[in-house]
């Protein structure tokens, strides 16, 4: 037999293709099928608060408070206090920042609804940044401890006529003394963010010395604040006295001792009444407010509140507006932390004796930057105009730490260099004396001065993490990330924060300011099991953080999620059509134009929020006029997932009226349904999985188009 030429073969070949008599083969990258869904826009199905019945108290309710701290944007604005309106009367407080998209509102709720049902139903409304129930904030009690002076410890005489100098030990042991010369906090405006303090007080009082703060107590509208003006007296309580004079208590005037910063500007940021709590609306409100009008440095002699969001997204703002930010460490005598202390970019300060140990009460542990110190601090503690008393504890060693603050950036201003809040934070940090039981130093001024405009510390470092929907790429909130350093001070001990946090509002989007550069592990956890569907199983990585705003790193992590699975405010799964996710919020044009939805297959996720029996399913309610057309298309195996896709479209009494079938390979879906209604009415859409396997790999896209009936 004669042999064809191979050239033959190959001309025969492209001409049978050509002619379309050979099977076309798939593309097996899946590339196409994720191009073409993404070019496909991706709504958030915003939902409607359920009714107000099942928002009620039950037995199982134990709120301490009904008072609600919700996050929202510009856009959302509108549409959130629709959603309050269907609550009843309510009471709010709000916090609306111009040109920027920091707004929240603080809401005190009717008796008997339940606090965490409401939050839960504004989470799964689409409209907010966050909700949660309002946390307590805590005025640190002063310790009672104390100690006899060794000999040489007692201050030295100085050039000044100030009686009680001899008595302030502390100056000479953070060297404060030593640096009058250098810097004094001349023309540096700190906060003291703290209960009131006594702004008549002999030894405060002074031309200039004290500008105008704000009371947040009783502020209930951040555009109308409640303020506290230079001349007006004492309000409730002196911890704040004994933080504002331990920071800048004046020098040379022939009264009382002095401060660290005895010439620095003080600004009263009042957030304590006489209950020694606080919610953190309210130090939120306070501390924005004291960035606003002209702090540098904000004193922080409180804890609690944890990673409360408002609270992060108060701190974020003050850093990003390069204020230097301080907190006491806690006298908990613990290495657990949940005040200000714990965020990313804070000084943490414990507190120290006399011989350069951990005082017994203080908290410890690789979260604290640098120790003070914090007993026995003869300051202006005292509620009488000219009266003295001994302050104590992390809530003396914080204003230590946050006068140095003061002194540092006075010098800083004297070379023309603009430091950071990192920057000033590393100057105090790498100035300091080794503890004799502590791996971190005890402040040293002298030190901590000596730098040069040639000598500054190289910048901290700034990191983002994004985590999105896989295959709607819509952020998804309530999801916890970590950073943990692997070297470093801070080794081993994570920084958190829950996505959807960062001030800028983005969902989605963790950011964490002024960390210490280095290499971190990443951890990005599953969806959060109260407020989005979807497996939990965390994803993780590494990222080499380098110093300065000009590295700052974008991390973009993808999780399986379900952003629609829950409805009735969080309380029901949309499994059954009474409980399906509405759609009726989509407008006419995208409709027309057909949008993407992504969702999972999974029931592990659900067993605590919701329990269900029986395989995933998610159904979707949408409203159609008679001769309108439902085109459906969904994507499984050409997005790489191990689900099989199974659409039914179902009338209001519960009749098949269509299903899928499966789609040509070109078509680049994997089914279709397109079915035109005969009448005005609800439908619901039921996405089913054929597959036996639920779980990571269970996923779906869908393009859901519902065109015009024909003229």
């Amino acid at each position: 037999m004669k042999t064809i030429p191979s050239l033959f073969l190959v001309s025969l070949t492209l001409g049978l293709a050509a002619c379309g008599t050979v099977t076309p083969t798939r593309d097996t990258s899946h590339e196409q099928a994720w191009k073409f869904i993404r070019s496909k826009q991706a709504p958030r199905l915003a939902q409607a608060l359920p009714s107000r019945s099942l928002l009620l108290k039950d037995s199982s309710s134990q709120e301490a408070t009904q008072n609600i701290v919700i996050g929202y944007t510009t856009a959302t604005a509108n549409a959130v206090k629709q959603l309050l309106r269907g609550l009843g009367s309510v009471d709010t407080n709000t916090l609306t920042m111009e040109h920027s998209n920091l707004q929240a509102m603080q809401v005190t709720l009717p008796a008997d609804l339940s606090a965490n049902k409401v939050v839960r139903a504004l989470q799964q409304s689409g409209q907010v940044r966050y909700a949660y129930v309002s946390r307590n904030i805590q005025q640190i009690k002063v310790p009672t401890a104390s100690f006899s002076l060794q000999a040489g410890m007692e201050p030295s005489a100085q050039a000044v006529t100030d009686p009680l100098l001899t008595k302030q030990w502390w100056l000479k042991n953070v060297r404060a003394d030593q640096v009058r010369n250098i810097a004094t906090g001349a023309g540096v405006v700190v906060a003291v963010v703290d209960s009131d303090f006594n702004r008549l007080h002999e030894d405060l009082k002074a031309e200039g010395k004290i500008v105008t703060g704000i009371d947040a107590v009783r502020t209930t509208d951040f555009e109308k604040p409640v303020l506290l003006q230079p001349t007006d007296p004492l309000t409730n309580h002196i911890h704040g006295s004994g933080s504002a004079g331990t920071i800048a208590e004046r020098m040379g005037n022939s009264v009382g001792g002095a401060g660290v910063a005895p010439d620095a500007i003080l600004m009263p940021v009042r957030i304590f009444g006489s209950k020694g709590y606080a919610g953190d609306f309210n130090v939120a409100m306070g501390i924005i407010w004291a960035v606003d009008h002209g702090a540098q440095v904000i004193n922080n002699s409180w804890g609690g509140g944890g990673n409360a969001p408002l609270l992060r997204d108060a701190i974020d703002y003050a850093l990003s507006n390069n204020v230097v930010v301080v907190g006491s460490a806690g006298n908990d005598y613990s290495d657990m932390h949940s005040g200000p202390e714990n965020l990313p970019g804070v000084i943490s300060v414990g507190a120290s004796t006399n011989t350069d140990t951990k005082i017994g009460f203080s908290n410890y542990g690789p979260r604290v930057d640098l120790f003070a110190p914090g007993t026995d601090g003869l300051t202006t503690y005292s509620d009488t105009n000219d009266g003295y008393g001994l302050f104590s504890g992390t809530s003396m060693a914080a204003p230590v730490v946050s006068g140095g603050a003061a002194l540092v950036l006075q010098k800083a201003r004297t070379l023309g260099v603009d430091l950071t809040p990192y920057q000033v934070k590393k100057l105090l940090v790498n100035g300091t004396d080794p503890m004799k039981d502590q791996p971190q130093g005890r402040l040293n001024l002298q030190k901590a001065l000596s730098f040069s405009a040639n000598t500054l510390p190289q910048d901290g470092g700034y990191v983002t993490v994004q985590v999105d929907e896989q295959v709607s790429r819509l952020g998804v909130g309530l999801v916890d990330v970590s950073l943990i350093p692997l070297d470093g001070q801070n080794k081993g001990m994570p920084y958190t924060a829950k996505t959807s946090q960062g001030f800028m509002g983005a969902p989605g989007q963790a950011s964490f300011i002024g960390i210490e550069p280095g290499l971190y592990d990443v951890k990005v956890a599953g969806p959060d099991i109260w407020a989005v569907g979807g497996t939990r199983a965390s994803l993780s990585g590494t990222v080499q953080v380098k110093p300065g705003h000009h590295n700052a790193v974008v991390l973009n992590y993808a999780i399986v999620a379900d952003l629609h699975e829950y409805t009735n405010g969080g309380m029901t799964r949309n499994n059954t059509f009474e409980d399906a996710t509405d759609t009726s919020l989509i407008s006419p044009e995208l409709f027309e134009e057909g949008f993407l939805i992504g969702g999972t297959f999974d029931n592990s996720n659900y067993l605590v929020a919701v329990p269900t029996k029986g395989p995933d399913v998610d159904i979707f309610r949408v409203e159609a006029n008679a001769g309108e057309t439902f085109s459906i298309q969904g994507f499984d195996w050409s997005i790489s997932s191990k689900a099989s896709v199974l659409l039914e479209v179902y009338d209001e009494e519960g009749n098949l009226l269509a299903e899928s079938e499966p789609a040509d390979w070109d078509s680049g879906a994997d089914v279709l349904l397109n079915h035109t209604v005969s009448e005005d009415g609800t439908y619901y859409l039921k996405v089913s999985n054929l597959e036996d396997v639920e779980g990571l790999k269970s996923y779906y896209a869908l393009i859901l188009q519902k065109s015009p009936a024909e003229e």
